[in-house]
C-alpha cells in the first residue's frame, strides 16, 4: 500500500520507508502480535533495516443501532416494533426500554421487540427510548421515537331489556337513548 511516505507489503509485512517519513500501524478489528521489519532508505544505495514487535490490541467497537422511526398505532390493535442493533465485536446485545412505564397499556419485550395492544382510553403521544449494550456500559447505543396511539371509534353499545313491565291501560313511554351508549 503506498501513502507518499513509504510502501508496505501486508504479505511480507515489511515498510519501505524514506528517512523523512513517519508511519502509523492501526488494524482494527485484529488482535495479535506482529514482527515488522522496517528499512530505511536514503536513495544514495544507503539503507538500514531492523525489525520492531509491534502489539495490536482490539479496541472495543461500540454498538451500533439502526433508527427507529416515529410509529403510529391505533386504540385496540396490537403492535410490534424491532430493534436493530449490531455490535462489530460480536458481543450479546441487551435491549433496555426506557421511559415505557409511562405507558397507559403493558407492553411485552422479547429480546428486541417491543410488543403491546393499547386500549380504548389509550390515546396519546409517548416518547420512547430504548438503549443496546454489548459487554461494558461505554458500550452502548440508543435510539428514541415517538409512538403515536391514535383514537379508534367504537361502536355504541345498545342495551334495551328483553321485557317492559306496565299496568293495564297505561300508556308506556321509553326513550331510546336512555339504552344506547357510546363509549366514545
Amino acid at each position: 500500500k503506498q501513502n507518499g511516505m513509504g510502501e508496505f507489503d501486508p504479505d511480507t509485512l515489511v515498510y519501505t520507508l524514506d528517512l523523512s517519513g513517519q508511519f502509523d500501524l492501526a488494524s482494527p478489528g485484529q488482535d495479535g502480535e506482529d514482527l515488522v521489519q522496517i528499512i530505511a532508505d536514503d536513495g544514495n544505495n544507503g539503507t538500514d533495516q531492523f525489525e520492531v514487535s509491534i502489539a495490536i490490541h482490539n479496541t472495543n467497537q461500540p454498538v451500533e443501532i439502526d433508527a427507529i422511526g416515529d410509529q403510529t398505532v391505533k386504540e385496540g390493535e396490537e403492535f410490534s416494533i424491532p430493534v436493530f442493533a449490531e455490535d462489530p465485536d460480536g458481543d450479546v446485545q441487551q435491549y433496555d426500554w426506557q421511559s415505557i412505564p409511562q405507558l397507559p397499556f403493558q407492553p411485552s419485550f422479547d429480546d428486541n421487540v417491543l410488543k403491546g395492544a393499547p386500549g380504548f382510553e389509550d390515546e396519546g403521544v409517548y416518547n420512547v427510548t430504548v438503549t443496546v449494550t454489548g459487554n461494558t456500559p461505554e458500550d452502548t447505543a440508543n435510539s428514541s421515537f415517538v409512538l403515536t396511539v391514535e383514537n379508534t371509534n367504537q361502536a355504541p353499545e345498545v342495551n334495551i331489556p328483553q321485557t317492559f313491565d306496565a299496568a293495564g291501560g297505561t300508556r308506556l313511554v321509553k326513550k331510546l337513548s336512555d339504552f344506547v351508549e357510546d363509549p366514545d
